[in-house]
């Protein structure tokens, strides 16, 4: 049907976004985003993507009012879908972390933690909400439970994915970073060594 199609082409942009092509990606996803029909869960999914195209860009203004109004609809037409709302409101975070709006980042992600823990608590998302939420408290000054919950998105990441995947090398390099912040410089040294070798190959 329609929006099966509109999710193919959806996912297709995603594909995009990792090869860089975000021009491409932004000028395909107007064009969608004209055709599909207003104030619809089709058009939350959408806008929702169109919000990450923006955040590659490194506009995050744009990228906030994508995501508020994907927000806005899922709450109204999707209450039920506890995925989408999740993954919108923890867009919304990451965006809030990049614009310096730390306190209300956590929050969100706190929220996201806990939409995911009470329905899908094997998700992959989880793993990077505790990295955000650890990213977050290493800015804030909190660095034990920053170490914390990066230590638990390391060890979930681990049994979902292979040990030289780049979600892995980001954890590794967080690690490295916050054990730096606290002066234990010989695991700070191999976290981040074994990010590196990762990252080059």
């Amino acid at each position: 049907g329609e929006f099966s199609i509109l999710m193919t082409q959806n996912n297709l942009i995603l594909s995009y976004l990792n090869e860089g092509r975000l021009n491409e990606a932004h000028d395909q996803m107007k064009s969608i985003l004209e055709k599909v029909k207003k104030e619809s869960k089709e058009e939350a999914i959408l806008t929702n993507t169109m919000g990450i195209i923006y955040f590659y860009k490194g506009q995050y203004i744009e990228a906030m009012e994508c995501f508020q109004k994907a927000s806005q609809w899922v709450s109204k037409f999707e209450p039920e879908d506890t995925f989408l709302n999740a993954t919108v409101k923890g867009n919304i975070a990451s965006t809030c972390c990049d614009l310096g709006k730390y306190q209300k980042a956590m929050s969100l992600h706190e929220e996201v933690l806990e939409l995911f823990e009470s329905s899908r608590p094997e998700h992959p998302y989880l793993a990077f909400c505790y990295n955000n939420i650890g990213f977050i408290c290493k800015f804030l000054g909190h660095l034990l439970k920053a170490l914390q919950h990066i230590l638990k998105a390391y060890t979930m990441l681990k049994q979902q994915f292979e040990e030289d995947h780049p979600d892995i090398a980001r954890v590794l390099n967080n690690l490295g970073i916050i054990y730096l912040k606290r002066a234990h410089y010989d695991q700070a040294l191999d976290y981040i060594t074994q990010a590196l070798k990762i990252a080059l190959k």
